[in-house]
């Protein structure tokens, strides 16, 4: 990718392809949206994660996930 494997939010090794208008129904077939370079962000999994959770309305500082997708409650 463009970014050369670090993350677009805080420098570190990136791992996670975030699209930036999410994939839903009714886009998923679109490519200007699910393959379109300029809606492509490169993550690592924390900040993917953060991301996520501030999106769902969570608090993205007591939940993570590991890299196996486990959940971490923060406490």
């Amino acid at each position: 990718m463009r970014e050369r494997g670090i993350c677009q939010a805080c420098g570190k090794r990136g791992t996670e392809v975030h699209h930036i208008i999410e994939l839903n129904d009714e886009n998923v077939d679109d490519p200007n949206i699910a393959l379109n370079p300029d809606n492509l962000q490169l993550l690592c999994t924390s900040c993917h994660n953060q991301m996520r959770a501030e999106k769902e309305g969570r608090n993205p500082n007591r939940v993570e996930f590991t890299e196996s997708g486990d959940v971490i409650i923060k406490r």
